[in-house]
């Protein structure tokens, strides 16, 4: 079984929106919540995803050798 976390000082436009889809789509709210929030941890920040990016290696010679190669196949 999971954490129960509470969560504060939510607008109530957004918890009535939130309500609103979990009405649609689950029988509850906190289980909708935590399915959004589960949905969210799992994807990757801007952040993560530009380290990830600066941590690949660097192929010699640039983009446009890689490009060029690539128009030659």
């Amino acid at each position: 079984m999971g954490v129960k976390p509470t969560i504060r000082d939510v607008s109530a436009g957004a918890r009535n929106i939130l309500a609103a889809r979990a009405k649609r789509e689950r029988p509850f709210l906190t289980r909708y919540v935590a399915d959004v929030l589960d949905r969210g941890a799992r994807r990757p920040t801007m952040g993560e995803v530009l380290d990830r990016i600066a941590s690949r290696r660097r192929l010699p010679g640039g983009s446009e050798q890689v490009v060029e190669a690539v128009r030659e196949r």
